[in-house]
């Protein structure tokens, strides 16, 4: 839970009871370095598929081959839809030292991936979702079909619910939730979670608060998703819904800044291009010294 730009202890002890219960959850040896294992392996082997998924569409075969960016793009018949999604990967290769760029021209390093060891379930995922890469960067699988329709255990929700104490901080920030709704109760507490797309997350949540009196918002940057929780939450009759974008600047969404005591972001805020300039925007919703309550 992180106190950001306006956060204080305007809640009381309620508040600070939730940053220290966090904290001692945290500071558990066991979940801490469990944490960290499923990291550094999904990182990795993260790495190793974006490799191993532009070798298979004939790009780097040979250690010796050097292409541009546009020559990538055409030689893997990469689709429009899809250039920012492979430029990224390429960004990323080149961070982990798998290649080099010289002349805005590429190749390999000969460096290999070094994937950790294998952490719970998680490789059963990894290989589930390969073989749909190459069909989604060359436009012949749509990705929200294959994540939402055809393979809905590989929506990325799933994946991030394999992350180790992934529940129990769900549980905390519920906890939390209920602690600030009743200490305020002269006044609706104003609430806006921003992108979750995992509706069953956002359910424990309105559940929690529904016998106290708050306003619930629920944003999302894509109309799909924010209309697929519309269908999923339409029996909560307090939950309002919006588009918003923190790629854009804030002054071109339609909602007020300083309005809400509280914003929630479950593994939102990393989709983001610049997940620091999207903390940023995100405290410009908040009241004066109120709280984000993120995963």
């Amino acid at each position: 839970v992180t106190t950001y730009l306006y956060g204080t202890d305007i809640f009381g002890g309620g508040w600070k009871e939730l940053k220290d219960d966090v904290s001692n959850w945290q500071m558990q040896q066991e979940r801490k370095t469990a944490y960290k294992n499923f990291l550094a392996y999904a990182d990795q082997r993260c790495v190793q598929l974006m490799l191993e998924t532009l070798i298979e569409l004939g790009i780097f075969v040979s250690e010796k081959e050097v292409l541009s960016q546009k020559e990538i793009f055409e030689k893997g018949s990469i689709t429009e839809t899809q250039k920012n999604t492979v430029a990224r990967w390429l960004e990323i290769l080149k961070k982990e030292g798998i290649l080099r760029e010289e002349d805005g021209r590429l190749s390999r390093t000969g460096k290999e991936v070094a994937v950790p060891e294998k952490a719970g379930d998680t490789e059963t995922y990894f290989n589930k979702l390969k073989p749909y890469l190459k069909h989604m960067v060359t436009g012949n699988e749509v990705p929200l079909d294959v994540f939402y329709q055809k393979e809905p255990a590989l929506a990325p929700n799933m994946l991030l619910r394999r992350i180790p104490g992934c529940e129990e901080t769900v549980e905390r920030l519920v906890q939390g939730l209920r602690l600030l709704a009743e200490e305020r109760r002269k006044e609706p507490l104003q609430i806006i979670e921003i992108g979750t797309r995992d509706t069953a997350i956002t359910r424990q949540f309105l559940n929690a608060l529904e016998d106290v009196s708050v306003a619930y918002t629920y944003a999302d940057s894509s109309k799909y998703f924010l209309q697929e929780a519309e269908k999923e939450l339409a029996g909560y009759e307090r939950v309002e819904f919006e588009m918003l974008n923190l790629e854009e600047g804030m002054d071109k969404q339609q909602m007020s800044l300083h309005s809400y005591d509280v914003v929630i972001s479950v593994n939102a805020l990393h989709r983001n291009i610049d997940a620091a300039d999207a903390v940023k925007k995100v405290a410009e919703l908040l009241k004066p010294k109120r709280n984000i309550a993120d995963d």
